[in-house]
């Protein structure tokens, strides 16, 4: 007697193959890198051996994060940070503050395209945080704490109430040829309402103005709050008058703000398309590895990622 036996098959579904051009991949997977990966609870089984045990999970980079749930898996990095949520790990992100910019990196330095302060020319990071452990041991005002990927300042606008904190990171012989990058989200306005609320980069020259110090800050400004709101450009340091764009930023939103210097011409961008950009020249020039500071005005402001690159 011949006895048929039937039986239900269902293969492991194997993850690594490219995701698709549109960046889709099989059920319980999820295109990380390009790859396709495991998701977290999928409820699909782990690559079984061919005597049918389950294998144990690879971890090419070491960092005790298995690679089916890695969001940066040849880069060591324990934290699984990724700021601009774009599911590619600030480790291995070629622009860690900029969602959705392809991780294309044309002149081969290690940072993208889209972030790129000297596109064409190698550039270094000097400074990349996303604040893993909190507020950094910075020169800094009183008015800031800390919490695990971020810092907040919380800022009056009456005289003196602007609160500030200094980046540090490696002085190259000419500050010139960078950029200095930062996300930030206003929280609340503070302080009077018919005062201005702000926050911004500065570029700080401790030198100037006969050696007092003066500064030309790049941010966003209200006044008085929810109206005439800015981007804007100001130069402490000549007669430049002050340039301005109208942007209507609000609270609870983040937004990404760049300031770069190109010999005597500073620019000030809000990174997106369509975003307002400013740019004058000065001869304002930056001296020291304080240079470049963050700050808030008549504002709570939660600041979580600042970078700061360029050239050699």
């Amino acid at each position: 007697m011949l006895l048929l036996l039937a039986a239900c098959y269902q293969p492991t579904i194997r993850s690594g193959a490219p995701c698709s051009t549109s960046n889709e991949c099989p059920d319980g997977q999820m295109c990380i890198a390009q790859v396709c990966t495991l998701g977290a609870g999928s409820g699909v089984m782990p690559d079984a051996g061919i005597d049918g045990t389950i294998q144990p999970a690879v971890d090419t980079d070491k960092d005790g994060v298995p690679d089916n749930k890695d969001n940066c898996r040849d880069k060591p990095n324990i934290d699984q940070a990724d700021e601009d949520g774009d599911a590619i790990g600030d480790a291995c992100d070629l622009c860690p503050q900029i969602y959705g910019t392809a991780n294309t990196d044309s002149d081969g330095d290690g940072i993208g395209d889209a972030c790129d302060p000297n596109p064409g020319a190698h550039d270094t990071v000097w400074l990349y945080t996303g604040f893993p452990a909190g507020l950094p041991a910075w020169s800094r005002s009183p008015n800031w704490t800390g919490s695990t990927g971020s810092v907040v300042a919380t800022s009056g606008n009456g005289t003196n109430d602007g609160d500030f904190l200094v980046t540090q990171f490696p002085m190259p012989p000419t500050l010139d040829n960078f950029s200095a990058t930062m996300t930030v989200t206003v929280q609340a306005l503070s302080g009077t309402a018919s005062g201005d609320h702000s926050v911004g980069l500065e570029i700080w020259d401790k030198n100037a103005n006969s050696g007092m110090g003066a500064a030309i800050d790049c941010g966003l400004d209200q006044k008085p709050a929810g109206s005439n709101s800015i981007l804007y450009l100001q130069d402490d340091n000549t007669n430049n008058q002050p340039k301005s764009a109208p942007f209507s930023w609000t609270v609870n939103s983040q937004y990404v703000l760049t300031m770069s210097r190109h010999g005597s011409t500073y620019t000030c961008a809000l990174v997106g398309a369509g975003l307002p950009s400013l740019s004058f020249t000065s001869n304002f020039v930056p001296r020291d590895g304080n240079a470049v500071d963050i700050w808030a005005f008549g504002t709570t402001a939660q600041y979580g990622s600042v970078q700061i690159a360029g050239k050699q």
